[in-house]
């Protein structure tokens, strides 16, 4: 929880509170993609409609709590909603869709812009697809999320 703290103290202009932007960019920080929308969502369920309203340390350790490492199972659940051709592997395109869904939001500036898209698709890719045939089985996404600490070694089952 210190890490969480400081984090908060480093974000929060006046030590009391963080706004939403604040909240989605201490929350990457600490090496969690919480998307965009979930955070307006979790300001906006506290009442706290205004762009620049903010939250306290309890309600962000609430709000950081909600974005717990992935497993396995989420990964094969995300692969089917993003895999929008059902061939079981994540092409290019669909990847690309993935990364620009996490747009910008009330109050949330999440800076997507083509260039950026590009640079990590190429990161993923290059990292990530094992045999280069320019798509990522969820095997290979799983190996890639667990290398970058996204998700938990102990969850990778080895028939994904």
């Amino acid at each position: 929880m210190g890490d969480l703290r400081e984090e908060f103290s480093i974000f929060s202009d006046d030590g009391e509170g963080v706004t939403r932007q604040q909240a989605y960019s201490a929350i990457c920080q600490l090496n969690k993609n919480p998307p965009a929308v979930e955070i307006d969502n979790f300001f906006n369920e506290h009442d706290i409609t205004d762009p620049e309203g903010t939250i306290t340390f309890e309600l962000f350790e609430e709000l950081y709590n909600q974005f717990a490492t992935p497993t396995v199972e989420d990964l094969e659940q995300a692969l089917k909603v993003f895999d929008t051709d059902d061939d079981g592997q994540i092409s290019v395109d669909e990847l690309k869709n993935i990364l620009k869904s996490s747009h910008s939001v009330r109050g949330i500036d999440v800076d997507l812009n083509e260039e950026y898209v590009e640079k990590i698709l190429n990161r993923i890719l290059g990292e990530a697809d094992e045999n280069e045939d320019g798509l990522l089985s969820c095997k290979e996404l799983a190996t890639y999320l667990i290398t970058n600490q996204v998700l938990d070694v102990d969850t990778l089952d080895p028939e994904c």
